[in-house]
């Protein structure tokens, strides 16, 4: 369900805010600190962005799911949801997902009128990016994959051998 009224997206933005302020106190404490790494603060900082913002962003997507004998069978719809912010990439535009909304669950699907068993399970924000798009720097395969065990944790495992 794609939401664009100014007013349903303003509607929508206040609750969202209102779980995020909770959601992000303990982060904005521990950012304090001066040894807080510097790439975590910047994603504290991209996060409140959205939730000062979120009334701005033209589109609100919302995925509902489905319930099956009356709990959340959320994991059927990801994939799809890769695929859509996969799109919005491919034609320059920015999308973002959260499923902070689920807060407030019930009264937002309400809102929107979606039915008590098709509960929305994400929200897409898509709207035009404030900068252009650059390749992402990513670390090479071998320094993430891992087969067997984390390798991390055999490290602490010698570590503590020693």
């Amino acid at each position: 369900m794609a939401v664009t009224e100014p007013e349903r997206r303003a509607w929508v933005a206040e609750r969202y805010r209102a779980a995020f302020d909770a959601y992000i106190a303990p982060a904005r404490k521990a950012a304090e600190a001066p040894d807080f790494p510097a790439a975590r603060r910047r994603n504290i900082e991209s996060a409140a962005w959205l939730s000062d913002h979120l009334h701005e962003v033209p589109v609100h997507l919302f995925v509902a799911g489905r319930l099956r004998r009356g709990d959340p069978q959320f994991q059927s719809v990801f994939p799809a949801i890769q695929n859509v912010l996969l799109a919005c990439r491919a034609v320059g535009l920015g999308a973002c997902l959260t499923m902070l909304h689920l807060a407030h669950g019930r009264q937002v699907d309400e809102y929107l009128g979606l039915a008590e068993d098709n509960p929305s399970c994400a929200l897409i924000a898509v709207g035009w990016p404030a900068v252009a798009y650059r390749r992402p720097v990513r670390k090479p395969v071998d320094e993430v994959l891992h087969f067997e065990r984390y390798r991390d944790a055999d490290e602490k495992d010698a570590k503590k051998k020693t």
